[in-house]
């Protein structure tokens, strides 16, 4: 017992001790927390005087700038005052210091000398919408104050002027085109220029993604390409299918694209075309629209298409006597934007831009291999079509041009005569005379002929025609199946009972006149001319350019535009993209490929553009 007891008195003690201890700890926190709190406005105070002292430093800062900025723009007017005193050039600012240093305008009119001789070696690197800015031109934003905003009109948007080397301001991309023919510049144009607020002009010059892209390929024309057009896969280290990329297109030996002097209209301009009236060219992209009743501009404005038209744009051609600097000089000149292929997420591979695009601004062309429809359709059964465009334009123009001169007596032998000639007669023709067209029907190594008379009941078939199911027809080449391999569904395998045909049909363009009654065309249709009934095929699977990677969208950013140039012949325009809307930098390209769902029997074809008005389904 006595030892229990002393246990218990030797454990109290500790406990004693221990409770000793706790508040001695007690005393010395809160101890530490009082002198905390009489401190914290001390470091107050220390604190707002470093802010105090970092904002004086950043005014000493700025005053120095200012005083530095107003002393080199009195050096350089001085300097520029004194050259156009003693009548030399006038030269402009470094364009290092374009963006910082404010052009003093002094009243002068306008001339070679206005303009800095700068070169740009890299140019390939930059937007082209960058290349003012390298070149010493100034990009200035507008914005009215909010108190002008409200006293005046709330609903005004910011404008944009261009500063020019000289320091006179432009306003707009007529006094810029006036600019540059007075100073006789050749090296930039309007593609160079956008007075849209919205649309950046800084070249990206480092895609962030690229860090962590998994392939890479600087450039996948091999160099043949104006600009460089990289590749990236961001989500694997697959690379594109092979194929032989091409900037012209190629065609059987037995297609013959006529490209001769004789079967080109060339102009005589003198003023690089400015004078539309008087350019050949320029006449004919206006007289065809006019069958179409067309309101708006027709042609390029300052080398961009704003809009749209189903009728094709002649630009000028190797035989005209303009320079490379012609306004009427766009497609055939390449490529001028940085785009890049990448891999998506869903629909293969795509096409996108690392620069802004403003509205109407030539992207790219479509190019491929040219068969006739029935080569075409051998090679669909062996190689597939995913990638074919039915080169319809003949189609499409006779579609858009149905009871055009109505009221004109339907005597067509009265006002031309078109001689037919057998196909084992000749084989290559050119045109005769057909209303105001010149057109001639000719061959150089077949000796001349009588015209092979036509029987009445022939010469009835041929100038009224019924149709009772009229095909489709849009102002865009057909792509016969979706681009780039988007997944297809079959619900019904065994549709066709085990036999598949030989040449599957391909899918049309929706029709605008499919809900009409039957149609009595009269006349003698075009492709009669060239002794040929069917439209050509361009197909880009092996041998393509940079077009075959363009995906559909029901809300797409871009449009498809004929357009002739090394040839007139109305069967081989070339397809064009132009930009929709103004496209923002890393933006995906598309365009609409028209399918009609359910042309195809037994084949569905799920859309995944993703787009809110999205159809669901192209085929």
């Amino acid at each position: 017992t006595g030892s229990i007891k002393g246990h218990v008195y030797e454990f109290g003690g500790y406990l004693k001790a221990d409770m000793e201890t706790d508040i001695d700890l007690e005393k010395m926190i809160d101890e530490r927390i009082a002198i905390l709190k009489r401190s914290v406005p001390t470091y107050k105070r220390v604190v707002e005087q470093w802010q105090l002292q970092l904002t004086e430093v950043e005014d000493w800062y700025r005053r120095r700038r200012r005083e530095f900025s107003r002393t080199t723009n009195s050096i350089i007017s001085q300097y520029e005052a004194r050259q156009i005193r003693d009548g030399q050039a006038t030269t402009s600012h470094d364009h290092t210091y374009s963006r910082k240093t404010k052009h003093k305008y002094v009243p002068h009119h306008c001339h070679q000398g206005c303009w800095k001789k700068t070169s740009l070696s890299n140019w390939h690197s930059y937007s082209p919408l960058t290349v003012p800015l390298l070149l010493g031109w100034e990009r200035a934003i507008l914005r009215h104050s909010h108190q002008a905003r409200q006293g005046r009109d709330s609903r005004h948007v910011p404008h944009v002027q261009y500063i020019a080397p000289c320091g006179r301001r432009l306003r707009s991309m007529d006094e810029v085109a006036l600019f540059l023919e007075h100073t006789e510049v050749t090296t930039i144009d309007g593609r160079h220029f956008t007075f849209d607020p919205n649309c950046d002009v800084k070249s990206q010059l480092f895609d962030p993604r690229l860090a962590r892209a998994k392939v890479f390929i600087p450039d996948i024309s091999n160099g043949k390409e104006r600009r460089p057009v990289s590749c990236m896969n961001n989500y694997s280290s697959e690379t594109p299918e092979h194929f032989t990329y091409i900037t012209k297109r190629t065609h059987e030996p037995s297609i013959q694209l006529h490209t001769e002097r004789g079967f080109l209209v060339s102009c005589s301009c003198k003023d690089n075309c400015r004078n539309r009236s008087e350019c050949e060219c320029w006449q004919l992209t206006l007289q065809e629209s006019v069958a179409l009743s067309t309101r708006h501009s027709v042609g390029y404005v300052h080398r961009r298409l704003n809009r749209e038209q189903h009728s094709a744009i002649y630009e000028c051609n190797m035989y005209c006597s303009c320079g490379p600097s012609c306004g009427n000089r766009v497609v055939q000149n390449g490529l001028q934007n940085r785009l890049q292929v990448f891999k998506t997420e869903k629909m293969g591979w795509g096409l996108r831009t690392l620069d802004d695009i403003p509205k109407g601004t030539y992207i790219c062309t479509y190019l491929g291999h040219i068969y006739t429809e029935q080569g075409g359709d051998e090679k669909a059964v062996h190689y597939g079509d995913e990638y074919f465009a039915e080169l319809d334009y003949i189609e499409v123009m006779e579609h858009h041009k149905e009871g055009y001169e109505s009221d004109v007596d339907d005597a067509m032998s009265e006002c031309s005569v078109v001689s037919r000639v057998s196909s084992d007669q000749c084989s290559s023709y050119s045109v005769t005379a057909v209303g105001d067209m010149k057109v001639r029907l000719k061959k150089s190594s077949c000796k001349p002929s009588s015209p092979i008379n036509i029987s009445s009941d022939e010469e009835e078939d041929d100038d009224l025609m019924i149709i009772e199911d009229s095909p489709s027809f849009s102002s865009t080449p057909t792509p016969t199946l979706p681009l780039n391999g988007q997944p297809t569904i079959d619900p019904n395998p065994a549709h066709l009972g085990g036999e598949q045909p030989a040449t599957p049909p391909r899918p049309r363009l929706p029709s605008t006149t499919a809900h009409l009654s039957p149609i009595r065309l009269q006349g003698m249709r075009t492709r009669r001319l060239f002794n040929e009934d069917f439209s050509y095929i361009m197909d880009a699977k092996n041998t393509g350019n940079l077009g075959r990677y363009v995906n559909h969208s029901c809300s797409p950013n871009t449009f498809v535009q004929n357009v002739f140039i090394d040839t007139h012949d109305l069967r081989f325009p070339w397809v064009a993209l132009f930009a929709k809307k103004r496209i923002k930098a890393l933006q995906e390209l598309t365009w609409d490929y028209n399918y009609e769902v359910g042309s195809v029997a037994g084949k569905v074809i799920q859309c995944l553009c993703g787009a809110p008005n999205c159809r669901g389904r192209l085929l």
